[in-house]
């Protein structure tokens, strides 16, 4: 799925957690969400990411799981996420987390699946 086909889900306020697999969501993809504060759970695996801008703004997200996607994306907003305990990624993904995380109390899980 592209982001464009994604966009009538992303803007349902009762969404309060999301898992995507295998989708281009390049652009804008965390600035599409309509009410980003009431997600708890976001997961996106063999997902295609051009950014994170927008990310600072999810504060309810509790659980992160990242796996294969956005490799090489700067995550530094997610140290700034009251609400955020653990974030799960695989090997290639964690060493970026890890320096966004630094210090931050948030539990980084590295996870092949």
């Amino acid at each position: 799925m592209t982001l464009q086909e994604l966009r009538p889900i992303l803007r349902m306020s009762a969404l309060s957690g999301l898992a995507l697999t295998d989708c281009d969501l390049r652009g804008r993809f965390f600035r599409s969400f309509d009410r980003e504060g009431a997600l708890v759970s976001l997961s996106l695996t063999d997902c295609k990411l051009s950014s994170t801008r927008g990310l600072d703004e999810f504060e309810g997200l509790t659980t992160l799981t990242l796996l294969r996607s956005g490799e090489a994306l700067d995550f530094s907003a997610l140290s700034g996420l009251p609400a955020l305990r653990t974030v799960r990624a695989d090997p290639d993904t964690a060493g970026a987390l890890r320096a966004a995380l630094a210090g931050s109390g948030v539990s980084l899980e590295i996870t092949e699946e």
